[in-house]
């Protein structure tokens, strides 16, 4: 970024969309590459171009977390259910040796319960860590992208007053 705005402060534009494109993978490089070609609209269009540029640059990075917020939340509820299903099979069997009923007539059920409850937080605990990470580097590219987008526009409005200075001179 910063020698972006070194190749913008020198007039480089040329060098400054090239290093945008060597780096286009990041948002921040796909942005300045958009607010570089569109320099010569009013800085209020811009802005807004940019505003849009930069949410469709985090909708990107945010596309698959509904997925696997999804994932997460449903994750334990299977395990519940299967802790209830193994609950269920455990009293059948209960129900079925009546007075007779042994340890092992209930260890199968009980088994399957306790097995699938710790299967549903074993998948869910480390994805919630890795959801949570993945939000918070979101909201870090997000607010760097609007900080810097913000230095862009105001080094791009700079330099127009100073060619409209020179110009006049």
């Amino acid at each position: 970024m910063q020698q972006i705005f070194r190749d913008v402060k020198s007039k480089r534009i040329n060098a400054a969309l090239e290093l945008c494109d060597k780096n286009i993978r990041y948002p921040i490089a796909a942005v300045f590459r958009v607010g570089l070609e569109r320099r010569s609209l009013p800085m209020e269009r811009l802005e807004k171009i940019l505003e849009q540029d930069g949410n469709n640059q985090i909708e990107k990075l945010e596309k698959f977390l509904g997925a696997l917020a999804s994932i997460i939340s449903i994750e334990p509820l299977l395990g519940f259910l299967g802790t209830i299903v193994g609950l269920i099979r455990a009293f059948m069997s209960w129900e079925k040796a009546g007075a007779n009923v042994t340890v092992n007539a209930l260890a199968g059920g009980i088994y399957q319960a306790m097995i699938t409850t710790a299967a549903g937080l074993t998948v869910a605990i480390p994805l919630y860590l890795f959801y949570n990470y993945f939000i918070n580097r979101i909201k870090h590219v997000s607010n760097s992208l609007n900080n810097h987008v913000i230095q862009l526009v105001e080094l791009l409005s700079e330099t127009k007053e100073l060619e409209k200075k020179e110009a006049k001179a």
